[in-house]
Order: C-alpha cells, then sequence, then structure tokens
C-alpha cells in the first residue's frame, strides 16, 4: 500500500487581507491620530452635547449645534471640490461649551467626511518650529483653532497667529476658531500685549472678519454676521 500524500489546504486570495471597511477605518484612525485631539476630545460630538447650559441657554446652544453642523457639511463639499471655504470665529463666555462644539466638528469631519483636520490649543502652537507653522499656514485642509485669546502674547506669538491667519486667509483653507472674545476686544488684546508691532490688533482682527462667519455665543445676544 503506497503511502497516502498530505493534502495542504492553500488558503484563498482574500484571506488575510483586511476589507473595505476595515481600511476605512484604519485610514480614518490614522487621520484621528494625526488631528491632535485628545482622547478626551474625541468623545465630544454633537450627538452628546448638553444644551442644558446656564450661561448661554439651549435655545443658543442648539442654535450653535444647528450651524456647525450645517458649516461641517458644507465645509467638506467645498474641500473636496476645492472651492474656497469660509470659516467660522465662534465666540462666547467661558464654559459655554465653545471647545466641545470645535471637538465636535473636528469628528464630524473626519468621522463622516474623511477630511484630514488639525485641532490647536492656541498655547500649544510651537513658536520656535517654523516649519510645524508652515504646516498649519498652508498644509492643513482644515484647521480648528481653539481659545483663542487666552495666551500670554508675545511680539513673536503675535507674529505667528498673524502669519496663520493671513495665510489660511490667501489659501481659501477653511479655518474654525474659537475666543472668549468678540473681534473688537480681541484686537484689543493684542494690540495691548508685549512686543505687539503696530496695528496687530486690527490686522488680525480683520482678516479673521473677512474669512470667517462671525458667531456670537451668548445668553443675550445670540446671533450671526454674515
Amino acid at each position: 500500500m503506497g503511502r497516502q500524500r498530505a493534502t495542504v489546504q492553500r488558503p484563498s486570495r482574500k484571506q488575510g487581507r483586511p476589507s473595505k471597511t476595515e481600511i476605512e477605518e484604519r485610514r480614518l484612525t490614522s487621520i484621528l491620530n494625526a488631528s491632535n485631539l485628545s482622547n478626551l476630545g474625541r468623545r465630544k460630538l454633537f450627538e452628546n452635547f448638553n444644551v442644558e447650559n446656564s450661561k448661554v441657554g439651549a435655545d443658543g446652544l442648539e442654535w450653535a449645534k444647528k450651524k456647525l453642523m450645517t458649516w461641517s457639511i458644507s465645509c467638506a463639499k467645498a474641500m473636496k471640490s476645492e472651492n474656497l471655504a469660509r470659516g467660522v470665529y465662534l465666540h462666547g463666555p467661558p464654559g459655554s461649551g465653545k471647545t466641545h462644539l470645535a471637538c465636535a466638528v473636528v469628528n464630524e469631519l473626519i468621522r463622516k467626511h474623511g477630511l484630514f483636520v488639525r485641532f490647536e490649543k492656541i498655547w500649544e502652537i510651537p513658536r520656535n518650529d517654523q516649519d510645524a507653522v508652515v504646516d498649519l499656514c498652508d498644509s492643513t485642509m482644515v484647521l480648528v483653532l481653539d481659545d483663542l485669546g487666552s495666551e500670554k502674547l508675545t511680539g513673536r506669538m503675535n507674529e505667528i497667529l498673524f502669519q496663520i491667519i493671513d495665510s489660511r486667509l490667501w489659501n481659501g483653507a477653511a479655518t474654525m476658531i474659537t475666543s472668549n472674545l468678540g473681534l473688537d476686544d480681541l484686537a484689543e488684546r493684542f494690540e495691548s500685549s508685549e512686543g505687539a508691532f503696530p496695528g496687530c490688533g486690527q490686522r488680525i482682527s480683520g482678516r479673521i472678519r473677512e474669512m470667517c462667519q462671525i458667531m456670537c455665543l451668548d445668553a443675550n445676544d445670540k446671533r450671526e454676521e454674515l
């Protein structure tokens, strides 16, 4: 009786290859990791945003939430069609939910639209890394700057912020900015900072006004300036 040959089961060509869903999930995870959004920030979504905030009130927060959800959709359409995208400047009192809404925008643009988005706390912007600053100016598809005006302002920081905002204005790059200050107060804050270059406050606030729709989040003043 001859020796039987062992049969070897050949793996199918598809075995071990990730599915399209797995590939997409890995891609989105990679974009999230590059977004600079913290683990806490990744959990801040439109769906779990609490509109019952005593400082602003449910009506004001629901209004802001809907406006930013609409902006996220229009921003994604503009980016995918390589059109210019107008930004958003969201200002209101501390603790009114601005950072949650900013994180929700980042999550929405990445998870639902697959865009490359960068979330940056103002005080975390590198002052001595010009390559990183240039990346925020030119290479970042959508930039979210959180808490403008709360950082310690110096002449160098003023120059960096002006460079970023000016470059993104002229490149038509989508930018969202949050702040505790309206633009007039922001301009004054820059002008009075140590080492400020002449007219820096008006130049920075003027460019923000040109590139962004202004949304005020306040209990007594809920409005949008186009």
